[in-house]
């Protein structure tokens, strides 16, 4: 770090010895600092990355995606802090972990209030905020948002999701109002990948197979990358239902591309992306059969926990660069804070992500020994879904080469993600002294986060949370 970086290029690379010594913390040079008027943070749910043609997956499910990311940077290796919503997106504003913000699942009404968020900052700097989502449980992130919107519903507890068409409407409603020279934040989130997967018939006729030596080569293509047994697991015995459901996901992830891709477009016409960046990512991915599991939340194996991320600068003053260091989830506070010039002073909680600005500018780059940190949902009793879950703590660390996962009641998992990037062969259960050194490290930052975090109080539900939840079908 250079000695005459401003305090604002350096707060966010504070971190305790303890993270330290666990070695999640990474030194990065600071970025070229803008000038951005316009930040547009994209968080696509459920989007698992190998599922799109810029992460070489064999079909381009994501025409706009693909294109944006020939003139962006793209981070290979960007993992998620956890494999839920919620949690994930706490990360994502806060440039916290999992246990330092304590949004552990869903049903959480929000995060503390000594927890300083993405909108807060940039409006605490003079920016516009609006935040426009699909969710309903994303609706407790309002904080910092000068404009928060959901496509209203008669009940404004109502589960149903709000499809990509409608909140983008929204989001290009609000930008109708500004100008060239306006200076914001919008955040924008898509819901459309999660299940229930059920696309309109011209974007699943788009995915149809050509012929049936297409159908053989993604089937087999599919069962290879999500390490299917037919005979086990989620469809056993059920090819045909396993194929379908690849092929559902495929088409939302299409229709959602095209949507995005139309706000894009629109935001250029009117000039607004001039002087802007856009951050694209995802809060998780979704299991699809891997690890005998179809879903998410359940699980911090990669299929979960890695997650497409794009920043771009529509001028090109960037081009086009592929990065290959782990990024992180906390880092996009840092990232966002370093580009704008907007400071996060504010926050009570060591933030030890940094700004990958430097990556994307090419000044600098991160430690090859980098290792970043995952947490799985909570077992929550009002979720009955969980209730066979394994018992938590669950948390990970992993670098370039090898992953930890911890189970506090439950057999540990250490991977060489080098030679088995599907995490199929656990080698904790031999002496290792690689393990050890991985599990040491892993308890170590956990210790220090949970420390970390003892100004932060755990939001739970209210009663009326709690009721309206209930109604909703959610607990």
């Amino acid at each position: 770090m250079k000695g005459d970086a401003p305090r604002s290029r350096r707060v966010f690379l504070k971190a305790s010895a303890g993270l330290a010594a666990a070695g999640l913390t990474a030194s990065c040079a600071p970025g070229s600092g803008g000038p951005f008027r316009r930040l547009f943070l994209v968080t696509l749910d459920t989007l698992r990355a190998d599922h799109l043609e810029c992460y070489g997956y064999p079909r381009d499910t994501a025409p706009f995606l693909t294109d944006l990311a020939r003139r962006s940077a793209l981070f290979r290796r960007a993992m998620a802090a956890s494999s839920h919503t919620n949690p994930a997106h706490a990360s994502i504003f806060s440039g916290l972990e999992v246990p330092q913000h304590k949004y552990v699942h869903n049903s959480q009404a929000g995060m503390s209030d000594k927890v300083y968020a993405m909108a807060q900052a940039f409006q605490d700097s003079g920016f516009d905020t609006a935040g426009f989502y699909s969710m309903v449980w994303l609706g407790w992130f309002e904080r910092g948002f000068r404009t928060f919107q959901r496509r209203p519903d008669p009940d404004k507890y109502k589960v149903e999701y709000s499809l990509a068409p409608e909140t983008v409407a929204l989001a290009r409603d609000w930008l109708r109002g500004r100008g060239p020279r306006d200076r914001f934040f919008l955040w924008l989130h898509l819901f459309d990948a999660h299940v229930p997967y059920r696309a309109p018939a011209e974007f699943r006729d788009l995915l149809r197979f050509r012929d049936d030596k297409e159908r053989r080569q993604l089937t087999a293509y599919w069962l290879d990358t999500q390490k299917k047994d037919p005979e086990s697991g989620p469809w056993a015995g059920d090819l045909d239902a396993f194929v379908a459901t690849q092929q559902a996901y495929d088409a939302e992830i299409r229709f959602m591309d095209a949507h995005l891709g139309e706000l894009y477009a629109y935001a250029g016409r009117r000039g607004l992306n001039d002087n802007s960046l856009w951050i694209v990512t995802a809060d998780h991915g979704e299991g699809l059969g891997a690890h005998g599991y179809e879903g998410h939340g359940k699980h911090i194996y990669q299929e979960e926990l890695h997650v497409p991320l794009l920043i771009h600068a529509p001028d090109g003053r960037y081009g086009a660069r592929g990065v290959d260091g782990l990024a992180h989830h906390t880092d996009l506070l840092p990232t966002a804070a370093d580009a704008f010039g907007v400071s996060v002073d504010r926050q009570a909680t060591p933030i030890h992500g940094v700004s990958l600005m430097p990556l994307v500018d090419g000044t600098g780059g991160l430690p090859s020994d980098r290792r970043v940190f995952a947490q799985r949902r909570r077992k929550y009793p009002l979720h009955p879904f969980t209730m066979e879950w394994e018992d938590g703590p669950i948390y990970s660390v992993q670098d370039e080469r090898l992953k930890y996962i911890f189970h506090a009641h439950g057999v540990d998992e250490f991977f060489a993600l080098d030679s088995d990037p599907r995490e199929l062969a656990n080698l904790a259960v031999a002496d290792s002294a690689e393990a050890d050194a991985m599990r040491a490290h892993a308890q170590a930052a956990y210790a220090q986060l949970t420390a970390d975090s003892q100004s932060i109080e755990e939001k739970d539900l209210s009663s009326e949370h709690v009721e309206a939840l209930k109604a909703a079908g959610y607990l």
